[in-house]
This record gives structure tokens, C-alpha cells and sequence, in this order.
């Protein structure tokens, strides 16, 4: 079976699933993931409609900001987000996250024990 990533063009040239110019029915969704991987959803222009989609994003806003660090400090934090496969701002935004877990939590043991 091709991957679904690879389309060869030369594959259909009027296969028996598509001789119509129709999309077939499938009987399970390793037929059908053969299908898609072999042709595109534009050899079948009649096939789709055009929808009005909107689409609300609901992830927490974030702000900017801006924080000066020493230039060895960013270079070191880029160079260990690499490492990690993520973006640098991304490796400071978790730190700054934990270390504010860390204190808000620490905090709360201080105002329950005085409470005792």
C-alpha cells in the first residue's frame, strides 16, 4: 500500500474506483485511505461544496512582553530549547510557569500553617 502522503499522478489514469468522476463508496478505511493516497480531493471538482466555516479560537490569549536578559543568558536558553525541539520563548514561558507554581504553592503552606 502507498502512504497517503505520496500522490503519483500516473497512478489513475481512469481507474476502475473513479471511472465516473465520482468518489466511490468505500467498504473499510484501508480502501479508502488507498484511494485518498493515490488521488486528490481535485480530481473530484464536483464532488465538494464550498461551506462557510468560523472557526472560534479558544486557547488563552497571551500577552507580549519584554524582559531584558544578559546575551550569554539567551544564547544559553536558545541553545537548550534546540535541544528540546521547542522555541525558545516557549522554554522561558515554561520556567517562568513552574517557578510561579512553585512559589504559589509555598506560599499557600505559609498561610495555612499560620492559620494552625
Amino acid at each position: 500500500m502507498k502512504k497517503a502522503s505520496i500522490r503519483d499522478p500516473e497512478l489513475c489514469q481512469g481507474c476502475i474506483l473513479c471511472k465516473d468522476g465520482k468518489i466511490p463508496e468505500f467498504h473499510n478505511e484501508e480502501e479508502e485511505a488507498e484511494f485518498w493516497g493515490n488521488h486528490s480531493p481535485l480530481d473530484f471538482p464536483d464532488e465538494f461544496e464550498d461551506v462557510d466555516l468560523h472557526v472560534n479560537d479558544m486557547r488563552q490569549k497571551k500577552l507580549p512582553i519584554s524582559i531584558r536578559l544578559d546575551p550569554v543568558l539567551k544564547e544559553g536558553v536558545k541553545k537548550m530549547a534546540h535541544i528540546k525541539k521547542i522555541r525558545y520563548q516557549t522554554l522561558i514561558q515554561k520556567w517562568i510557569k513552574e517557578k510561579f507554581e512553585e512559589e504559589e504553592r509555598a506560599l499557600v503552606n505559609i498561610a495555612t500553617s499560620k492559620r494552625r
